[in-house]
């Protein structure tokens, strides 16, 4: 049996890493994430071309291993992380390798600190086992957060420490406090200084050396200036590195919403989570029996650390302690638990350790949640594809491609192809949702009902799209009829433009007070709103929209090179009106078919806009539209909610639509 435990291991192991094999194809692009995090909701405020926090960190980490300053760039978080990830970018173009050799060392020190808290060679192994089959910390392999170093850092430092506690040997006490040191120059030290006091106290009670208890403070502060390593070979002052530290305190002491203080217990034991910058409850995700097994052997393990005096299982019992206490009182996430996974682990083993059998069973208990987080479905996927046509995030939508695909569609011809169709329509609004999915094996066929508000009317059609899983991983198969029957490489949009139906809009006295006349569109370049209530403003004054229609508007797509729809310009504007509007930064007017003011402008502007909320079919122009694909064929394009007919507006005295 003694030979079976390595060979588990070892399997269990290459599983991880086979399921996430397409991050060893993974290559960093900076051109790609520098427009990403510059055009995210970092820059632009809920911008729809959100970036996550491992996209983030990739970047940032990049930026960092050449050399920018960290208090510069995501100062609120502290770098070495983001570092050590950006270096495996920077000089091997994958910052996985990071995650797997993490993985790889925390699963060596997880061996080695229960074996050598327990002498148990076989029970070592099944703590691994354990270890390594919880989707937790499995899943992190596939991932660039913060979450995994930091855990290693906490690892390593236990180990040490515990160390420290059976021999107060001062080598494994200086250790212990640069690893604490190094974790806190990971992510914000909210647990430092309750995990340090709870050492120092243990320091004072087992050595009572005052060479101990002042070196111990020492190596922490001294770890956690290595943290910053990136920071100090260009900037080797220490002064301003320590005045800089007041951005990262503000920030954090910044008012809170509302703090559930049970929302870990529920997450432990209920396997239910809300986020606070949503509503919607959901799934922790990557759940294993190990959180809550852990969590309920942690009482009384830690009772009998007390009871027999045992120190180094009483520190692991009070670090899990501190760790759900302190993630009681802040703004929580399932991965802050990820830290004290381990060392749940082994209390648990621990605890049952004359139970070898159960803590086999506990391993095969984990086995169906670790295979099934690994066998995914391509729901999220198709989901995701259709956020990003919806808010015509480009660049994300190229990259929901194939890699075959992608080798055979350059990206900026995929976008420029993309973007022809949409404002060749006057696309104002794309709605894409998911329709039905069914798969079979490693494809899947996706439907969808795309609609779109144009300049000319709605168009609807139901496409559908093949997804295919390589590597573990659910790509689309690009189809150019996503857009339109017909529509590709070689065809041709082609449109017959009328006028709007309103031809005028008069009194019952027959006073005209609009005719139909060339009017113009307003369009702005989302990416140039930097002060972003300014331009509200200015766009409000120069369409008559509210700031939170044209809020909603300048949202609907995400902030890129390229223009996007606002409104109308005021009808009753005049020459230097038109003047003013071209002034405001980033607008561009193009042509249309609209209305010009004769009589009573601001009333009469004001009846144009309520007319168009309560009936927006009078001011879509009248078009025939069609695809012709490279062998002529021709696909047309109906356009629905539209008058087709000639239309008068007739309005009481006050001014109020008959």
């Amino acid at each position: 049996m003694r030979k079976l435990w390595p060979i588990l291991l070892i399997t269990t192991i290459f599983f991880v890493l086979f399921q996430s094999r397409y991050i060893f194809f993974f290559k960093y692009e900076p051109e790609y994430y520098e427009g990403l995090y510059y055009h995210s909701q970092w820059i632009y405020p809920s911008s729809t071309r959100g970036i996550s926090d491992g996209e983030l960190y990739k970047f940032v980490g990049y930026q960092l291993a050449n050399g920018e300053n960290p208090f510069n760039i995501n100062f609120e978080i502290p770098p070495l992380g983001k570092y050590l990830y950006g270096l495996a970018e920077k000089y091997l173009g994958n910052p996985y390798w990071v995650s797997v050799l993490l993985f790889l060392l925390s699963t060596a020190v997880m061996f080695f600190l229960t074996k050598d808290l327990l002498k148990n060679e076989s029970l070592s192994f099944l703590a691994a086992l354990l270890f390594t089959t919880t989707p937790f910390v499995a899943t992190q392999v596939s991932e660039t957060m913060l979450d995994l170093p930091l855990m290693f850092f906490y690892l390593v430092q236990v180990f040490c420490f515990t160390k420290y506690l059976k021999k107060q040997n001062l080598k494994h006490l200086i250790l212990a406090g640069i690893f604490l040191g190094l974790a806190t120059g990971t992510k914000p030290g909210v647990f430092t200084p309750v995990v340090a006091l709870f050492g120092f106290l243990m320091i004072g009670f087992l050595s009572r050396k005052a060479i101990h208890l002042f070196t111990y403070p020492i190596s922490i502060f001294s770890g956690y200036i290595l943290a910053f390593f990136c920071y100090f070979i260009k900037h080797p002052n220490p002064i301003p590195w320590l005045k800089l530290h007041q951005k990262s305190l503000e920030f954090y002491l910044l008012p809170e919403n509302a703090i559930d203080h049970l929302h870990v217990w529920k997450s432990v034991f209920l396997n239910r989570y809300q986020g606070w910058w949503w509503n919607d409850r959901g799934t922790v995700g990557g759940a294993s029996p190990v959180l809550p097994l852990g969590v309920l052997a942690l009482f009384p393990v830690f009772y009998l650390a007390i009871k027999n005096k045992n120190f180094p299982i009483l520190y692991l019992s009070a670090i899990s302690l501190i760790f759900l206490i302190v993630n009681t009182f802040i703004p929580f996430f399932p991965r802050y638990l990820m830290t004290i996974v381990p060392l749940l682990i082994i209390l648990t083993v621990f605890l049952f350790k004359k139970l070898p059998w159960l803590l086999a069973f506990f391993v095969l208990v984990n086995l169906p949640f670790l295979v099934s987080i690994f066998s995914p479905w391509p729901n999220g996927d198709a989901f995701a594809l259709a956020r990003f046509f919806s808010t015509r995030a480009n660049h994300e939508l190229y990259r929901s491609l194939t890699p075959g695909q992608r080798n055979q569609i350059p990206e900026t011809d995929f976008i420029e192809l993309n973007e022809s169709f949409l404002e060749g329509l006057g696309v104002r609004k794309i709605n894409a949702e998911v329709v039905d999915i069914s798969r079979s094996g490693n494809k899947a066929e996706v439907k969808y009902q795309i609609s779109l508000e144009t300049k000319y009317g709605w168009v609807e059609h139901k496409p559908t799209l093949n997804f295919i899983k390589k590597k573990n991983q659910w790509r689309a198969e690009w189809q150019w009829s996503f857009l339109w029957p017909g529509f590709g490489p070689g065809s041709n949009l082609t449109i017959k433009e009328g006028s709007i139906p309103l031809a005028k809009i008069e009194t019952t006295k027959g006073q005209t007070l609009a005719i139909k006349n060339p009017g113009k569109l307003v369009y702005v370049f989302p990416r140039v709103m930097f002060d972003w209530n300014k331009h509200l403003k200015l766009l409000s004054n120069i369409t008559g929209e509210t700031e939170k229609e044209v809020n909603e508007r300048a949202r609907r797509a995400v902030p890129d090179h390229r223009v996007r729809y606002i409104g109308y310009l005021n009808p009753a504007f005049d020459k230097e009106g038109i003047e003013k509007a071209y002034q405001v930064p980033g607008v561009e007017l193009k042509e249309t078919s609209y209305l010009t003011v004769l009589k009573e402008p601001e009333l009469t502007a004001k009846l144009i806009g309520k007319l168009q909320k309560e009936k927006p079919e009078l001011f879509y122009v009248r078009a025939e539209a069609f695809v012709e694909n490279s062998q002529g064929q021709k696909y047309p394009i109906l356009f629905k909610g539209v008058e087709q007919k000639e239309t008068i507006i007739k309005v009481a005295p006050d001014y109020q639509p008959l």
